[in-house]
């Protein structure tokens, strides 16, 4: 504190001396000489008021009538029974009171005559209608067209739409002079008009009749539309404008309009340059690809070639540039493949081994068919005797199952070709939904000579390098993922899967034969009027989920093979399912619970929890982190066999590996000896083995959407394998291969 009195100023008060002469600041006279005082003229009051005339003022004069006391008379003035307790102060003028009718209507900029607006509220909240004008009252007077998307003319505040940049020349538009306020004004009912203008009303009267559209309304109704269709016909954007008005406008969680960037809009005459640049660029492709088709077997082995592919193959390893290769060799030739050039493998040693396994589980390249028929509804491609039988063993084999396969072992390859070639080719009586699953399934059922086999059809969403980020289990299902799955467990011994094919789909058939609910689902795209459907499921919402076909009204996708009805499957909540509630929100073991010992794998045997372990590894190398259920078929003895089912979430991002699909390994640490066989056997050889299986069994690629398996997935791979197999090495330092390795036995 003595610090503070030291270094602050001393104190000086208010009212101090202002000059020599000691005049104080706030005096009399210093207050005087500020306000000038001296300068104002007195003024001389009035002298006071005599007695005589205050008595007269005390008194008035009052005429009185009459003949008899006629004249006037001077009375006492009436002094006020009640005097004010304050002065009465002069009444402040106040500023005119300015009613609503006197406001100034203001509108947005973006509101302008012609523009594209979205409804946030009322019945027809989330429609895009068209401004038309401003009415007197400032509300804004708009329609759908109602022709279009059912929106009448009606009136809205600009506080309850969201302006868009979509522009329509309405100026040729002539409006009715009588849509003004009182167009739209309700008219009181005769119930309440009585009640305000003082009459009586009965109170029990019943309710007024429903509310009916005057003829004088629906004739202005329609000469609005009229007009604005030939608006939006003359506009050069006619189909694209109908279809965005038709549409609704909704947003996701964490979307924000005003944070949206505009729509870039294309002219008509843009529109068509760009088509016709588009088809010259596929013409010229075309021609090229023609052009190579002939070259001399000498220019095609030109060694320069070989150097160039092995150059931009070497960032995604060893076994995609033997993948390519082996996809490209004659020894592997098939459908689709049959013009590439013959590449020799760079390693002698490892095409043998590959060679091996595929002699060992595959049928020759022979056995498949070379063509595929797209219209196979009722010609499809002859049947043999034996693709009945096929399907006939397999049933029988289902229901008498003593191994833990869907196949027996000793399957001619003959059967799993027919098999393959049933699910893939074989003609088609009717189509379906599917309900079981939550993304868009056709159920197609196959031809009466097939012995009564189904197969559930999933058509291609993506292109095959797409690369899903985010989630783990992000997007739609991939249909390739089904069928690389399948090749890639019967790689791994794990024949525990239904066969899994491509399949050309010909939309024009199957809306003939489609059910009369899955037919509602299809319609024609307006921008290039290609057929398309969104299918009956959970997430099926409308056109903005749907597929369309393409040119040649083929729609791609992938068909699976139901397993037989004799085979009766248990479905049961996966010990591993991740939580989908929330993304931040983690499972239980996630959390340090371990569910080795379970009461459910406990009471479904041993042999299930190896399934299942099997199962996670082939998760892992498919990248398929969406197993939150698994069904078990009864064998003979009550043995429970693990189905692996549903792989549509494979293939998702090949520069990511999810670790954590591979808990139950883990975990568990346990592992059969045939399949740790199989994993060591094909280390540096899975991505390369895979696509070799592809091509010997003609499912390697479509026509038009190129191969099934990218270069990128062949490397992940045998990124991942080698992971599994360290994985693995974990659990034999900790606990000892003869805790960890079990006999098939």
């Amino acid at each position: 504190l003595q610090q503070m009195a030291k270094s602050s100023a001393p104190h000086k008060p208010k009212n101090s001396a202002i000059n020599a002469s000691r005049l104080m600041k706030y005096s009399r006279a210093r207050i005087f000489q500020r306000k000038a005082a001296y300068k104002v003229k007195k003024v001389k009051t009035p002298a006071k008021k005599s007695a005589e005339k205050a008595a007269a003022a005390a008194f008035v004069v009052k005429k009185i009538g009459g003949d008899k006391n006629g004249g006037e008379r001077k009375v006492y003035k009436k002094t006020p029974k009640s005097l004010p307790t304050q002065v009465a102060s002069r009444k402040v003028q106040l500023r005119p009171k300015k009613t609503f009718k006197k406001h100034v209507r203001r509108i947005r900029s973006n509101l302008a005559p012609g523009a594209v607006l979205i409804l946030l509220a009322g019945r027809h909240k989330g429609k895009r209608v068209v401004l038309l004008k401003q009415l007197e009252s400032g509300l804004l007077l708009v329609t759908g067209p109602r022709k279009l998307n059912g929106c009448p003319l009606r009136r809205v505040s600009q506080r309850y739409v969201i302006g868009t940049k979509t522009r329509i020349d309405i100026s040729k538009v002539a409006l009715p002079e009588r849509l003004n306020d009182a167009y739209f004004r309700r008219q009181r009912s005769a119930k309440k008009s009585a009640a305000s203008a003082g009459g009586s009303a009965d109170i029990f009267a019943k309710s007024d009749a429903a509310y009916a559209v005057s003829a004088e309304r629906r004739e202005d109704q329609a000469a609005v539309d009229k007009a604005l269709m030939g608006a939006i016909k003359a506009s050069g954007d006619g189909p694209m404008l109908r279809s965005y008005l038709r549409s609704l406008f909704s947003i996701k969680s964490g979307q924000r309009p005003h944070a949206m960037p505009p729509r870039r809009r294309i002219s008509g005459f843009n529109r068509r340059l760009l088509a016709y640049a588009l088809a010259a660029l596929l013409v010229f492709a075309c021609l090229t690809v023609l052009n190579l088709s002939q070259l001399p077997a000498s220019v095609a082995n030109d060694a320069s070639l070989v150097a160039k592919h092995d150059r931009e193959s070497h960032s995604l390893g060893q076994s995609a540039h033997i993948a390519w290769r082996l996809q490209s060799n004659r020894l592997y030739e098939h459908r689709g493949h049959e013009g590439l050039p013959d590449f020799r493998p760079a390693n002698s040693d490892q095409e043998l081994r590959i060679r091996d396994l595929l002699d060992a589980g595959w049928p020759p390249a022979e056995l498949y068919a070379t063509t595929t028929n797209s219209s196979n509804f009722n010609k499809g491609f002859a049947l043999e005797a034996g693709l009945h039988d096929s399907y006939v063993a397999m049933s029988s084999f289902a229901a008498n199952n003593k191994e833990r396969r869907l196949l027996p072992s000793n399957a001619s390859q003959r059967i799993l070709s027919q098999l393959e070639r049933l699910t893939g080719q074989a003609a088609v009586s009717l189509v379906s939904e599917f309900p079981a699953g939550s993304q868009m399934k056709l159920l197609l059922q196959l031809d009466a000579g097939t012995g009564g086999a189904s197969v559930v059809f999933k058509p291609r969403v993506y292109d095959r390098d797409r690369v899903m980020t985010g989630s783990v289990v992000a997007g739609r299902d991939r249909d390739n993922a089904e069928v690389v799955g399948y090749h890639l467990g019967r790689l791994l011994g794990f024949h525990r899967g239904p066969v899994a094919s491509p399949r050309l789909l010909n939309l024009t058939a199957a809306s003939l034969a489609a059910t009369p609910r899955l037919r509602e689902t299809f319609y024609r795209r307006l921008s290039d009027n290609r057929l398309c459907l969104w299918g009956v499921c959970r997430y099926c919402t409308g056109r903005r989920t749907g597929v369309c076909a393409g040119p040649d009204e083929v729609l791609e996708g992938v068909a699976v093979l139901m397993l037989p009805h004799r085979l009766a499957l248990k479905r049961h909540r996966h010990p591993w399912a991740r939580n989908y509630a929330s993304n931040d929100a983690k499972a239980a073991w996630q959390l340090g619970e371990n569910p080795c010992n379970s009461q459910l794998l406990s009471r479904l045997g041993p042999g299930v929890l190896l399934d299942l372990i099997d199962t996670s590894i082939l998760d892992f190398l498919l990248g398929n982190a969406d197993r939150h259920e698994f069904e078990t078929a009864a064998g003979i003895g009550g043995q429970q066999l693990v189905v692996t089912l549903d792989n549509g979430k494979g293939l998702g991002n090949p520069y990511h590996d999810e670790l954590s699909i591979l808990a139950p390994l883990q975990q568990c640490c346990r592992l059969r000896t045939s399949t740790n066989s199989r994993l060591l056997a094909l280390q540096g050889l899975l991505g390369a083995a895979t696509q070799a299986a592809l091509c010997r069994s003609g499912a390697s690629s479509l026509p038009s959407s190129g191969p099934l398996l990218t270069l990128e997935h062949s490397a992940a791979l045998d990124r991942r394998l080698d992971r599994v197999l360290r994985e693995l090495d974990k659990c034999n330092r900790r606990l000892g291969p003869a805790a960890v390795l079990v006999s098939d036995d």
